[in-house]
């Protein structure tokens, strides 16, 4: 009885385990390795073409998702006082922004340490996918002009009381939010699996393995010293102020680390914020308003990342006037991110391939390490949100002082 009871146990662990996406990932990841280079011709065509066909379809879903979150974020803010809201929007712009540059300013001081792979991706042997359905698809349909759209709608939802227009936004919002979650979320792994089998036999992914393991290590250094100094400003440097600080903010980073979700850290995330707050009501409003639009972690990750991806694939590096142009477009893209959980990396994509290069293996493989580093992301994201709680709120206090004046 106990035996059978015990083998129940194990085979419900094994089933949860392979329904995590980060599980179905590394399995795609090993087989690829393993068994790649041995796929007939056609199979590996089929894989390559799948990947395509997904992406694909998400550049169809993608300006009507954009413009549903950004509308609905905008509209959601009604209850709040417009100031307010107009100063933490710049404020959450200024620090993803921020980030942006730091990571910008690492990635191109330590560019001659990056290590470039020996294996070249424009060999002889190429998949062809069977079909493309990308080339069908309209110019003018692209999420660039959803954020134009949304921003638009969202104003104007957020000014003029217009019930039917908040329901068809909120709907739109629900009904995109269930597409990223219950279909382009799951299909990850499918979606990378094809880009791995492509770099399988271009020769690429051996070298992806062998020295991506740095890069990754690299990269969790840089996070963790910003989160240092964002601390630090927190505590204005006050040594004793920043233990205080940390001493109730990190329990938060270890259920976010653990959990690998900002929105599930939440309350813990606000009863953190209450205790570091002069006003501790401030916090259940603030850190909500944060959670998924003003994320440090994920912005130096991936900024520092296409750096890391640029160099690997021969394309040059981005100059300031560049990566300015790049760097307003990613920062207004992470206020359309709010509602699309665990899927936000797909927003991304086209503003990775239209203002630095990106190919379709290089956005696969900038999913594949977000995957990778997600739990590192996710925690840094929750601690960085509640160190700037704090300068938040020391600058709203400011401001409120002078309008007062």
């Amino acid at each position: 009885m106990n035996n059978t009871m015990q083998k129940t146990r194990q085979s419900f662990w094994v089933v949860k385990a392979l329904k995590s996406m980060p599980v179905q990932l590394v399995l795609s990841i090993l087989i690829v390795v393993a068994c790649g280079s041995y796929f007939p011709h056609p199979v590996a065509r089929a894989a390559y073409t799948f990947s395509l066909l997904i992406k694909d379809l998400l550049l169809f879903v993608l300006p009507l998702a954009v413009a549903s979150f950004i509308a609905s974020t905008l509209i959601g803010f009604r209850q709040n006082a417009l100031l307010l809201v107009l100063v933490l929007l710049v404020f959450e712009g200024i620090s993803n922004a921020t980030s942006v540059m730091y990571a910008y300013g690492v990635g191109i001081s330590c560019q001659e340490w990056i290590p470039v792979f020996k294996a070249n991706l424009m060999q002889d042997f190429q998949l062809v996918p069977f079909f493309q359905i990308g080339d069908y698809r309209s110019g003018l349909w692209s999420s660039v002009n959803g954020v134009v759209i949304g921003t638009l709608l969202g104003v104007l939802g957020a000014t003029v009381r217009m019930a039917q227009l908040d329901a068809v936004v909120f709907r739109a919002r629900d009904y995109m939010g269930l597409v990223f979650s219950r279909v382009f979320v799951r299909l990850i792994p499918f979606y990378v699996f094809g880009f791995l089998v492509f770099m399988q036999h271009s020769g690429l992914l051996e070298e992806i393995v062998n020295s991506y393991l740095s890069i990754i290590a690299f990269v969790t250094c840089v996070i963790l010293a910003y989160l240092v100094l964002i601390l630090a400003v927190a505590s204005r440097f006050n040594g004793q102020e920043c233990v205080r600080i940390i001493r109730h903010i990190w329990p938060t980073g270890v259920i976010s680390f653990t959990t690998m979700s900002s929105a599930a850290t939440m309350p813990f995330t606000i009863e953190a914020a209450e205790k570091n707050l002069k006003t501790p009501g401030f916090a259940a409003m603030l850190i909500p308003a944060t959670t998924n639009i003003q994320q440090v972690g994920d912005c130096i990750a991936n900024a520092f990342l296409c750096l890391v991806i640029l160099k690997n694939f021969g394309k040059p590096m981005p100059d300031i006037l560049s990566w300015s142009i790049f760097l307003m477009w990613f920062t207004l893209a992470r206020y359309t991110t709010a509602a699309v959980l665990g899927g936000a990396i797909f927003i991304m994509v086209p503003i990775y391939e239209h203002y630095l290069g990106f190919t379709h293996e290089m956005t696969a493989l900038i999913i594949a390490l977000n995957v990778v580093l997600d739990p590192i992301i996710t925690s840094t994201n929750v601690l960085c949100n509640g160190g700037l709680a704090i300068v938040f709120e020391r600058l709203w206090i400011y401001i409120k002082e002078k309008l007062a004046c």
